[in-house]
């Protein structure tokens, strides 16, 4: 048992370690298999009819550099339902339009403030009649939790809510 324990707890200290270098030998292992081609045994001497007892060899085929399968197979297979996916995506990012998010709404001694992110940017405060870009914060309403903006270069307004 004092001989045994030692070896357990160093195996399982570098247990990955032991995982990957047997991983390692057996992928070594299929590339060389791969790689270095079988060596075909020596045709059996054909019999030519008529010809008595004249043996003919036939020569064997040079080995080819790389052992292919007689298929090839894809590694990867498309899934059908990707192109559903990829369109499903792209339609979400077409409806959603907002180009900011609200974060929070606080009523100060001030006047109410938003913290507003736009796309592409950091989140901000802003009060009533603040700018930022092409938007302008028209009201802020802390009861119910909404925000008017306008957009100059769509000119439009936007009520976007909490």
């Amino acid at each position: 048992m004092r001989v045994l324990r030692p070896i357990a707890v160093q195996a399982w200290r570098y247990k990955e370690r032991i995982v990957f270098v047997l991983l390692l030998l057996v992928l070594c292992q299929r590339v060389y298999s791969i790689l270095s081609p079988v060596e075909q045994p020596p045709a059996p001497p054909a019999h030519v009819p008529g010809a008595g007892t004249v043996a003919v060899a036939i020569p064997s085929p040079a080995p080819s550099r790389y052992l292919r399968p007689p298929q090839t197979v894809n590694l990867v297979q498309s899934n059908p339902l990707w192109y559903w996916s990829v369109a499903a995506r792209h339609e979400a990012d077409k409806t959603d339009t907002a180009p900011a998010n609200i974060l929070d709404i606080r009523d100060t001694p001030d006047g109410a403030m938003v913290q507003l992110r736009f796309k592409g940017s950091r989140a901000r405060w802003f009060r009533a009649g603040d700018r930022y870009g092409s938007f302008r914060v028209l009201r802020i309403d802390p009861g119910s939790r909404s925000v008017l903006l306008f957009d100059r270069e769509q000119n439009r307004q936007l009520s976007l809510a909490l």
